[in-house]
């Protein structure tokens, strides 16, 4: 599964109100995760509304972070939260762009 794929399901996910956004994201990557989903699910339900609820930092990013943590075994995983923060803020910046 491409990651495009992971994210449109994480998307849908996060839709139908199935998961909130971290959990979606780290469903999206159960596969890859040595964690039983309802583990992930359990992990992920405290940032609802981004980091303890408090509409701070975004649960999909949170989600992503997470991932990158246990498909990383830890090693590099700041450089990669990195690349994902950076990522997900150039994105950000274009979204606004285009409003």
């Amino acid at each position: 599964m491409t990651i495009e794929e992971r994210a449109n399901q994480a998307a849908q996910w996060k839709a139908t109100g199935i998961y909130n956004c971290a959990q979606a994201v780290t469903q999206a990557f159960a596969d890859q995760i040595p964690v039983e989903a309802e583990t992930l699910k359990k992990l992920g339900a405290g940032y609802a509304a981004g980091m303890g609820c408090m509409e701070s930092t975004c649960g999909a990013l949170i989600g992503a972070v997470m991932a990158a943590g246990i498909l990383t075994d830890g090693k590099g995983t700041p450089a990669v939260s990195r690349q994902l923060v950076a990522g997900f803020q150039e994105n950000a910046v274009r979204q606004s762009v285009r409003i």
